[in-house]
């Protein structure tokens, strides 16, 4: 367009004064269009990347931890992808939990302990087992960034939501309660980093009520024939990834947000013995056992200030180490804090230098 203004202006016989004023009029205008077109689209870089830096920073606190502020602030420097690497890096055990194969599609009974696949659109299938079929419709709407629109109905029920995976929701459903009395729905609604986090939900009274959230994705679980499953997580203040059985069970009531009938119960699955080798600095007092038993006594003290090493982890709650002086002794713990004297306390307050996955 701009090519064709300029040419009808070189036919345009006119005054050269007049001729050189509307030609330097033009340029302003063709220089001021390009000038916006490159500020709109930085703009809308500049707001995209805004996004995806807020979506990161998000998630980043549900990756990775360290203890101790120059241990955190070396994390934060190198950014989340390293500070991904480097945790997973530290691990004794490798990832061998068993996937699950391209899931069939779903067929009129889901009670057989498969996970089916549910397709875009529309589905049907007896949820409650009471007979009837229910119809469950799945949408999926690009938004033109890296993450899709979802919305899962069953009759006036409605899940809305967005996962950051470019080929949309995917959308499970399996028998997993213990008498396979029910079929229930599964979804993993964020990816990113491998941070995984998955939803559960049952039907109950014609609506879909929360079962409960797990850290793994959805085709990655391992099911069993008693409905549980298995799926790989971090382990807290261990640093290290561990198989958990999940049950769906009777509910608690222990989380508000879980309503229905079922909650679902992590079980940890522990090696007997973890090679586990760091070098740490308590940030406080820390008395060792003589034994696994805190009423075993100790054995010495770790002031604050001194180094020591790890050695081992025994069962998945004691702490094996050695201090400077060459003294062996055992600390209580659990899979979020350690417990000193009788009291759990959070892991980034009583050593600098472990790795805190969470």
């Amino acid at each position: 367009m701009e090519r064709k203004l300029m040419e009808m202006l070189d036919k345009v016989e006119v005054p050269v004064e007049t001729s050189k004023k509307v030609e330097e009029l033009l340029m302003r205008e063709l220089v001021h269009k390009n000038s916006r077109n490159v500020e709109e689209n930085k703009r809308k870089s500049n707001k995209e990347d805004v996004r995806m830096n807020a979506q990161l920073a998000s998630k980043k606190g549900n990756v990775l931890r360290i203890m101790g502020g120059s241990a955190a602030a070396l994390a934060i420097t190198a950014g989340l992808a390293t500070g991904i690497f480097a945790l997973k890096g530290t691990t004794n055990k490798s990832f061998q939990v068993a996937s699950i194969t391209a899931s069939p599609q779903v067929t009129s009974r889901v009670t057989d302990r498969t996970c089916y696949s549910l397709k875009e659109g529309k589905n049907y299938i007896d949820l409650d087992l009471d007979g009837n079929k229910e119809e469950i419709e799945l949408k999926n709407t690009a938004t033109g960034t890296s993450t899709v629109d979802f919305e899962i109905t069953i009759g006036d029920e409605k899940i809305k939501g967005s996962v950051d995976r470019e080929e949309g929701l995917k959308l499970r459903a399996t028998a997993l309660t213990k008498e396979a009395d029910s079929v229930q729905l599964m979804f993993t609604y964020q990816y990113l980093s491998d941070d995984y986090l998955t939803n559960v939900y049952n039907y109950e009274n014609k609506k879909l009520v929360k079962v409960g959230t797990f850290c793994d994705e959805v085709d990655r679980i391992k099911l069993t024939d008693d409905g549980s499953f298995i799926i790989n997580q971090p382990g807290g203040i261990l640093g290290e990834w561990k198989d958990t059985t999940v049950r769906m069970v009777e509910n608690n009531h222990n989380d508000a947000d879980i309503t229905g009938k079922y909650c679902l119960e992590e079980t940890t699955q522990f090696d007997h013995e973890i090679s586990f080798k760091y070098s740490i600095t308590a940030l406080q007092n820390v008395d060792l056992y003589k034994s696994m038993d805190r009423n075993g006594g100790s054995v010495t003290q770790i002031k604050t200030g001194e180094k020591a090493e790890t050695i081992k982890v025994i069962d998945g709650k004691w702490l094996y180490l050695e201090t400077e002086s060459g003294e062996k002794g055992y600390l209580e713990l659990n899979l979020e804090d350690f417990i000193i004297d009788g009291n759990p306390v959070i892991g980034w307050e009583v050593f600098e230098g472990l790795p805190y996955a969470g």
